[in-house]
């Protein structure tokens, strides 16, 4: 600007703010479990990126592991898997299948849904002593009548492979015996009120008691009186 005393210069000083804005994000893995089993953790699992996430799966007393899957493919049968280094939002998911209950411990094994159908199946092959594994954690509702000539073994409490042991097997259900013998090993059983006048003295290894119904159809295990 002039003036008539001399020249002026009006200045404007412009300063240019710079703000830089950082995104917060992350990624999401989608985890969920057929029935059969659990994943942990589950539903919709927020990572940080680059980061890592280990899921852990366990099925339920009776089921295995049938795979796990990711948005990559099967990984396995696996009971844990870890995504490293995370990029991308992904999936997991488990799937289980549910064990033979009962496998008949001869001839490299026959595998059964029930007690009664592998004794029977033992009778049909003119077997007279037997070993029937049963899986742990399950309940056997059916009742059992053992008539034949036979002396079984129910042995509970194994896992899907039939090679260890892990929990008891229940069994709620009533057993008649009419014929032959039976030993237990790792069952859970229930006790009722008592026996009838007039059961027999069946109970293997022990004289003097035997075994009958009992209340709701459970084991009743009772020395003879009188």
């Amino acid at each position: 600007m002039r003036s008539n005393k001399g020249f002026f210069i009006l200045g404007a000083c412009f300063f240019i703010l710079f703000i830089c804005v950082t995104k917060s994000y992350s990624y999401t893995i989608n985890a969920y479990a057929e029935p059969g089993g659990t994943i942990s953790p589950s539903g919709l699992v927020t990572v940080d990126p680059g980061s890592d996430q280990t899921f852990t799966i366990t099925p339920e007393p009776g089921y295995e592991i049938f795979d796990v899957i990711t948005n990559s493919g099967s990984v396995g049968a696996v009971f844990s898997y870890t995504f490293t280094n995370v990029t991308a939002d992904d999936t997991i998911t488990a799937s289980f299948y549910e064990c033979a209950k009962v496998l008949l411990d001869w001839n490299g094994g026959y595998f059964f849904d029930t007690v009664m159908d592998a004794y029977n199946y033992a009778d049909l092959v003119f077997l007279t002593d037997i070993t029937l594994k049963l899986v742990g954690g399950t309940l056997f509702e059916e009742d059992l009548y053992f008539d034949k000539n036979i002396s079984v073994l129910l042995d509970g409490g194994y896992d899907c492979s039939f090679q260890n042991k892990y929990m008891s097997t229940g069994m709620p259900g009533s057993l008649r015996i009419g014929a032959g013998s039976v030993t237990v090993a790792n069952l859970g059983v229930g006790a009722g009120p008592g026996c009838l006048p007039g059961d027999p003295d069946n109970f293997p290894g022990i004289p003097g008691h035997k075994i009958c119904y009992g209340s709701g159809k459970r084991i009743v295990i009772q020395r003879i009186c009188c």
